[in-house]
């Protein structure tokens, strides 16, 4: 999964993402409305994070390993706000409003 990844970051698989400034006004307002519901989605999961890091941290003389636990909620975190910033530059390298609406719903 990281060597996939790293070999998309760096260019090597033929996958190029260019961020460009919207064309049109639709183009702008469908990215905003993604980016919107790309948040709304993810914010849930980075609420059940900050949860879980918090009881650890209250409640740490009931695990026999807080430090995992906490890692675990932190590890729910960081994933969200990854995947939520990978979608945002994924968005925008599309030009097109329809195109970015159907993305967006196959990678949501």
């Amino acid at each position: 999964m990281l060597m996939a990844i790293e070999s998309v970051i760096s260019g090597r698989a033929g996958i190029v993402f260019k961020i460009t400034y919207p064309k049109t006004f639709w183009t702008l307002a469908v990215r905003f409305s993604c980016a919107l519901m790309m948040h709304l989605n993810m914010m849930p999961s980075v609420t059940y994070g900050l949860a879980m890091m918090k009881y650890c941290n209250n409640h740490n003389n009931e695990f026999s390993a807080p430090y995992f636990a906490y890692g675990l909620g932190f590890m729910q975190i960081i994933g969200g706000m990854f995947a939520e910033i990978c979608t945002m530059i994924y968005m925008s390298s599309i030009d097109s409003p329809i195109d970015i609406i159907i993305r967006f719903m196959a990678l949501n």
